[in-house]
């Protein structure tokens, strides 16, 4: 936000379709989610159809990201997902 990043804020993340038609509405750098989700959207097809060109970082907090969900994210973005959970957060 600091340096001019603009955050999109999506009111409704079970609704998987219309959180990807967000995400191929905008370019966008960094993703924040948790693990729930990472699952969510990496197991909708309409998924691969998302540009993940610009993509640069990608946290994950809230809970533990399974390895499985973290390698076949990798896969399909090609972006590598950053643990920020801990006992304290």
């Amino acid at each position: 936000m600091k340096k001019g990043c603009r955050n999109i804020l999506v009111t409704n993340p079970r609704d998987i379709s219309a959180f990807i038609n967000t995400l191929n509405k905008h370019s966008f750098q960094y993703f924040t989610g948790l693990n729930t989700l990472f699952n969510a959207l990496l197991e909708n097809p309409l998924f691969k159809t998302v540009d993940f060109s610009q993509l640069k970082i990608t946290l994950a907090g809230g809970m533990a990201t399974q390895q499985a969900t973290a390698n076949q994210w990798h896969k399909i973005t090609g972006c590598t997902i950053l643990e920020g959970y801990g006992l304290t957060e």
